[in-house]
């Protein structure tokens, strides 16, 4: 209660009395590192679980504890390991659904260290595995978390095959993060930037009535204050006739920007590389010369007439 209330050092005033008079009581030890975990005092939280498992190797709570507490610490393999104890201890439902949960989260979590580390094979062999666990505990029961968890887990593995593998092997993994509804803030940001990599595909391969789904469905978990709202804005001109279309003519190479000849004539528009969809690079944008275009117009800054936005190319002889 003192420690709830925010008191801590009374809180572990009261808790060396309680070790004290029964040092071999694992549920005080369990209690102890709770109150060290809420005050992110991991180490501390860590060693008194320890103390706590030690007196009561199979119980299923300290087991996932400790595994939270050694995630927090980034001993992502030691936390693995203990979660997967505790998941084989649990003999109940629920058990076996946190388990899978924290289990799910701590691989999706090293396989971002195992990114910072350039090590993208290792980094997929855990996503996978987070996959796996986290399928797990959505089919035992439907829990908030445990559907959050999978979807977090499934956006991560979806980006890092389209980064290495191409749209079609991540493409299932994105659809699957994404969820209808979403209200949680976590479930939301999932589905608005999963739904973002989708349209963007879904359009520039022409596919619109799969984009307007996804568009719809991330636009209505949209969080306004988000830097990807900008970006919903400018995808709303890709459902509308509001799109002119024209052909890149003068680019100036060393300089990353270029201007386009519209199709209903009138004084060309300026166009900046990182406009284009998909993303090209710098020293690739000069091999556009002469491709045609479909993109929004804004008014331009600095002087010019008019700013082509998320110019994407087409087939004039398709549509």
């Amino acid at each position: 209660m003192e420690a709830d209330a925010g008191f801590f050092d009374h809180a572990e005033e009261l808790m060396q009395k309680a070790v004290r008079l029964d040092p071999d009581d694992p549920r005080l030890w369990f209690a102890w590192g709770n109150v060290e975990k809420t005050r992110q005092r991991y180490d501390r939280a860590a060693q008194y679980f320890r103390r706590a498992l030690d007196l009561s190797p199979n119980d299923c709570p300290i087991l996932g504890a400790l595994g939270e507490t050694e995630k927090r610490r980034g001993n992502f393999e030691e936390a693995a390991i203990l979660l997967l104890r505790s998941i084989n201890a649990g003999n109940t439902r629920w058990n076996k659904i946190v388990g899978f949960t924290s289990l799910a989260d701590i691989l999706r979590r090293w396989a971002e260290a195992l990114l910072k580390d350039k090590n993208v094979e290792g980094a997929l062999e855990r996503l996978n595995q987070a996959y796996e666990a986290g399928t797990k505990a959505v089919e035992l029961g439907a829990d908030m978390r445990a559907r959050t968890t999978l979807a977090n887990v499934s956006y991560d593995l979806g980006k890092l095959l389209v980064r290495h593998s191409g749209f079609e092997s991540g493409r299932k993994y994105l659809e699957q993060s994404v969820i209808k509804g979403a209200r949680k803030h976590r479930e939301r940001k999932i589905t608005q930037d999963a739904c973002y990599r989708l349209v963007s595909h879904f359009l520039q391969n022409g596919d619109i009535e799969q984009a307007q789904e996804y568009f719809t469905i991330g636009r209505s978990t949209l969080i306004e204050q988000s830097k990807i709202a900008e970006a919903y804005k400018a995808l709303e001109t890709e459902f509308t006739q509001e799109r002119t279309r024209g052909k890149l003519k003068r680019v100036f190479k060393l300089k990353g920007y270029g201007f386009i000849e519209l199709e209903s004539g009138g004084e060309d528009a300026y166009l900046h590389f990182s406009q284009v969809i998909p993303r090209v690079s710098f020293e690739d944008f000069a091999k556009l010369e002469g491709t045609c275009l479909s993109f929004s117009l804004r008014p331009g800054k600095y002087g010019r007439s008019s700013e082509a936005m998320r110019a994407r190319i087409i087939d004039l002889n398709s549509d």
